[in-house]
């Protein structure tokens, strides 16, 4: 996967959204997005990722596999703020909704 910054630049981009819209949507500065988006900045937030993802309609199987990039570079996140049972969470989530 590409820089995690660079991803979710690409699917503001795809998604027609600017910059603006995100960051009041996410209640941070603009600067502040352009900065996670260059990896710059860190991602501070589990709610943060989860809105970035819901906001871009990312589904579950990439959501997770970002989650696990994030975890295993520690690459544009803080790494006190996703920890390994949110992986676990979102695995228990992925598996419930395919009825296994």
């Amino acid at each position: 996967m590409e820089n995690i910054g660079a991803f979710f630049k690409t699917q503001r981009i795809y998604n027609g959204l600017s910059l603006r819209e995100v960051a009041k949507e996410l209640d941070i500065s603009a600067s502040y997005l352009c900065n996670i988006e260059k990896d710059r900045r860190y991602i501070s937030k589990n709610s943060m990722l989860n809105k970035l993802c819901e906001l871009y309609i990312i589904p579950d199987r990439i959501r997770l596999n970002i989650a696990r990039n994030i975890i295993k570079n520690r690459c544009s996140v803080n790494k006190d703020s996703l920890e390994f049972c949110y992986i676990k969470y979102l695995e228990k989530e992925i598996t419930i909704r395919k009825g296994g």
